[in-house]
This record gives C-alpha cells, structure tokens and sequence, in this order.
C-alpha cells in the first residue's frame, strides 16, 4: 500500500532494507479501511506525515476511538485486531477472519451473500455510461511548483529510491 495512512508499521521499521512482506500488510491496511469507513477519517492521521508515521509506529497507545460516530464493540475489537502488531494481527487465515464476531449476523453469510440481490441496480445506456457520477470540473494546472520550506516528511516512503527522467 503506497498511501502513508495505510503503511504497515513493520514497512515502516523496514527503513528501505530490501525486505519481503506477506498478506499481513494488507490486512492492516483492511483495519484501517474499516475504520475510515465507520469513523470517517483514518485511524492515525496527523498535519505532519512525519507525525502520522510515529502514530502508526506507537499504533498500541496512538489507536482511539472517538464518542461519535458510535460503532460497536465488534467492530473496535475487528479493527483493533487488524491494527495490531503483524505476529498477532489478524488474517492468519480467511476463516479466522470470517469467525470474528463482527461478521456474525441474522441478515446474511458468507455462503449467501454472493447470491444477494443489490439494493441498487443502475440502469445503464452503455459500457461508458457514467451519468450516476457527479461531474468533476478539471482543476487549473498550476504556473509553477514550488518546493515545501520546511521538511514535512513525505519523501520518506521513497528513501533509497533515484528518479531519472530520461528515457
């Protein structure tokens, strides 16, 4: 996951060391999906990227839960066990993920989800229709760009790393 909010905290130890990485990191960066999806931000932001990345680091002290938006106690203990350290971290295996109590419910199952009928089908005029989509205004390309003053610490997933433009 190449996005700071969703880096692991064992790619983050790693330092630019050639290192290989398992499904673990993945299932930290599904914890802190979840979290965006019930709370609205994600779990270990800061102003500073620098700030986020020691957040993450500190993950046992620096995860909390705010009053609202209420969730349950299934799906802090779901994130809570996504966000922990990788030798514990949940995702050892599918099942054990569909085992957690969070997943446990009279509506569906894994078995018969597939077989659901959505909510929602759109109707579509084509394979490009997008007209279920907000229209985005193209954004001014900026005159010039300018370099930050001070260091904020967003080249930090890159160390170890050269650019070369030419081809």
């Amino acid at each position: 996951v190449g996005t700071p909010d969703y880096i692991a905290p064992e790619i983050l130890q790693n330092q630019g060391k050639e290192a290989e990485f398992g499904t673990e990191v993945d299932w930290w960066a599904v914890g802190v999906f979840i979290y965006e999806m019930l709370i609205g931000e994600t779990p270990f932001f800061a102003e500073a990227l620098v700030s986020t990345y020691s957040n993450i680091m500190d993950h046992k002290n620096s995860l909390r839960f705010p009053d609202e938006p209420v969730i349950s106690t299934h799906a802090k203990d779901l994130i809570r066990k996504f966000l922990s350290s990788a030798d514990v971290r949940l995702g050892k295996s599918v099942d054990q993920i569909r085992e957690h109590p969070f997943f446990k419910n009279d509506e569906w199952t894994f078995e018969t989800l597939r077989n659901a009928t959505p909510p929602v089908i759109p109707e579509l005029k084509g394979d490009d229709d997008t007209t279920h989509f907000e229209d985005i205004e193209a954004k001014p390309l900026q005159e010039s760009f300018q370099l930050p003053k001070t260091f904020i610490g967003n080249q930090l997933p890159f160390i170890g790393f050269t650019y070369s433009n030419e081809l």
